[in-house]
């Protein structure tokens, strides 16, 4: 799915993109999917949530996207519909072509014609045949009748099959005449069917020069009307070479070769990415001298005090949607309780635009300070927490972020949280959710984590009561950090892991879990 939607995406680009040795538009033009397929009209028809979808019924529904459809269409499963047939009541110049002009012979009066010249031949055989025998009875009165009869039938027989021969010759002609026009209809006027005409005994050929009036050309013998043989054949041969020099070249079939979506989508992301696209459109732009050094690594360069704000920043989060805090948060039923944790990438991310918002803001209000000061450094509400007895993390230790001046090169999102990382080196706190109307009722209830232990063959794990305050520091674990969220979810953030709470589940192991109190 995520490379047809990567195809649509950038569709405008493709002509510009190479996919090695040739553009990504010309390796998807050599496939089966037709390239309208990419165009704006098509996308917006198309689309998931689109009107042709929610006409079937079918928005957002898995496995009916576009990604789908690009790949039948690639694997040829599916084609386009066909051209619309024409409807049998228009008429149309195929159909015209067809069919037998005005007044023509058809072949069916040929038969007729030829028919009637038998059927009389026939009778006149039959008459002959009974004067004969007319004779042979000595009626030489009615013998004489069926004679002459049989002479004027004789005569209307051969008149019969005179018309039927000059009908054949007619519709021969004729039908040489419409084979022309179809092939004329189907694009088809060539130079050999130029060539292959015979003119009618009236045809005058005449050219018309750059300036003066058309002149017919000369006939043979002078004064004959009949054009002279070698003029008719030089006109044939002008119109058929003519034709020859305007005849389309014979185009190749092309074959069609499925397009690698994969190979596709990573040329794309290669080349397209604004590491590489922006970093070489100001290398062209821009040249730095030799002492002019990209990323300064000056310890002692100050900065200009700002002001900084200790408000935790995930309340405007909250604020906007409690799905930018916590995505699927109305998935969660009431009045239950479950594990999260939390995403040190995206806190540092949303910090960094928090900052240079307030930053462009105070430039706009011409506050005299440095643009490089970290105004806010707090994500999290730290103002519950409680140190353990003899241990405990400095209010520094407690922030979510560095001051975003000292992120040096090559460091990544995530890696700049002055707290000690949980165990296992990971960045991210296990959260405790809890929705419902308990914590609403008893707003001050005190939550925390104690280490569980193994009790007795019957009580399975129990809680690991510490004796004295060395103990409590190693059994209980407490908040780090706290909050709420509309209209009656609570969380608690631990410096414990997944793995920590659940624990083994072997009996007697070395990792009961741990208990939340």
């Amino acid at each position: 799915e995520g490379v047809q939607n990567i195809l649509y995406l950038t569709a405008p680009l493709h002509a510009r993109v190479k996919a090695s040795p040739t553009s990504v538009r010309s390796v998807l033009n050599q496939s089966p999917v037709p390239r309208g397929v990419f165009e704006g009209a098509f996308r917006r028809v198309a689309r998931p949530l689109g009107p042709i979808r929610r006409r079937q019924g079918r928005a957002g529904e898995a496995g009916a996207d576009r990604g789908g459809l690009l790949d039948r269409l690639n694997r040829g499963v599916l084609s386009a519909a066909k051209p619309p047939v024409t409807s049998p009541a228009l008429p149309s110049m195929s159909r015209v072509a067809d069919r037998p002009v005005p007044g023509a012979v058809t072949e069916a009066e040929v038969k007729a014609a030829e028919g009637r010249a038998k059927g009389i031949r026939v009778l006149a055989w039959l008459g002959l045949i009974l004067a004969l025998v007319l004779i042979v009875l000595g009626l030489w009165l009615p013998a004489l009748l069926s004679a002459a009869v049989s002479g004027g039938l004789h005569l209307l027989a051969n008149r019969e099959a005179r018309r039927a021969r000059d009908l054949a010759t007619r519709f021969a002609a004729e039908e040489q005449d419409r084979k022309r026009r179809v092939s004329v209809r189907d694009g088809q006027l060539t130079g050999d069917l130029v060539r292959g005409v015979t003119p009618p005994l009236a045809y005058a050929p005449a050219e018309a020069p750059a300036s003066g009036a058309p002149r017919t050309l000369p006939t043979t013998p002078p004064g004959d009307p009949a054009p002279a043989p070698a003029t008719v054949a030089a006109v044939q041969t002008a119109l058929g070479t003519m034709l020859d020099r305007m005849a389309p070249p014979t185009t190749p079939i092309r074959t069609m070769v499925q397009a690698d979506f994969a190979g596709l989508r990573t040329a794309l992301e290669r080349k397209l990415d604004p590491k590489l696209t922006l970093a070489q459109a100001y290398a062209g732009r821009y040249t730095l001298g030799g002492s002019v050094l990209w990323e300064p690594q000056d310890p002692l360069e100050p900065i200009l005090a700002g002001p900084e704000f200790p408000q935790p920043m995930y309340r405007p989060l909250a604020d906007l949607d409690n799905e930018w805090l916590l995505p699927g948060f109305d998935k969660i039923p009431p009045n239950s309780a479950t594990l999260l944790k939390t995403n040190q990438r995206m806190i540092e991310a949303y910090m960094v635009g928090v900052n240079h918002e307030m930053a462009r803001e105070l430039l706009w209000r011409e506050y005299p300070t440095t643009q490089r000061a970290t105004y806010f450094r707090q994500f999290w509400d730290v103002a519950g927490y409680a140190a353990p007895p003899g241990a405990g993390l400095t209010p520094e230790q407690l922030k979510d972020i560095t001051p975003i001046h000292t992120w040096r090169p090559p460091s990544d999102l995530k890696e700049h949280s002055p707290r000690p990382p949980v165990p296992g080196d990971s960045p991210d706190y296990l959260v405790l959710f809890i929705r419902g109307d308990l914590l609403r009722r008893y707003p001050n209830t005190e939550v925390y984590a104690v280490k569980a232990k193994w009790g007795g063959a019957q009580d399975g794990r129990v809680i690991d009561d510490p004796a004295n305050d060395t103990e409590a520091a190693q059994k209980i674990a407490l908040p780090l950090f706290s909050g709420f969220m509309n209209p009656d979810a609570n969380f608690f953030g631990f410096a414990l892991t997944k793995e920590q709470v659940l624990g083994d589940g072997i009996r007697d192991g070395t990792k009961p879990g741990w208990y939340f109190v």
